[in-house]
C-alpha cells in the first residue's frame, strides 16, 4: 500500500494518496486491537476480546457482548455495549497500554493491555 500512495502521490492525485494511507492507517489498528485485552476501570477488571467484524465480548457478567466501531477522524475505537452502555479506546492502540474511558458514565478512565 505504501507504493500506492507513492504513485498517487507523484501522479498529483492527493485524495486517492490520502483514502489509500487513511485505510492503512485503520488495517494496522485493526490488527492491534483484534485478540483479548484485560481492562480496568476504577474497581472494574475485566477481559475484552475484539473479533474481526465489529464484535467483542466481555468477560464480566452483565455485558456479555458488543460492538465496536473505529473512528479515525475522532481519534478512537467505540465499543456499545447491551443496554447502550459506551466505552472507549484512544487511538493510536498499544498493546502494551492502550488508554481510554467510559462515555456518560462519570467518565472514568480505562486501561488495557493486550493478552493475546
Amino acid at each position: 500500500m505504501t507504493t500506492a500512495i507513492k504513485e498517487y502521490t507523484r501522479a498529483k492525485m492527493d485524495d486517492e494518496a490520502v483514502a489509500v494511507e487513511k485505510e492503512l492507517h485503520v488495517f494496522r489498528e485493526e490488527g492491534v486491537l483484534l485478540g483479548t485485552w484485560k481492562v480496568r476501570a476504577g474497581e472494574y477488571q475485566g477481559e475484552w476480546t475484539f473479533k474481526a467484524g465489529g464484535i467483542v465480548d466481555s468477560s464480566t457478567d452483565g455485558a456479555a457482548f458488543g460492538k465496536w466501531v473505529m473512528d479515525t477522524t475522532k481519534g478512537q475505537v467505540l465499543i456499545t455495549w447491551q443496554g447502550d452502555i459506551k466505552d472507549k479506546f484512544d487511538l493510536p492502540l498499544n498493546a502494551k497500554k492502550t488508554t481510554g474511558s467510559q462515555i456518560g458514565r462519570m467518565g472514568t478512565k480505562l486501561e488495557a493491555v493486550k493478552l493475546k
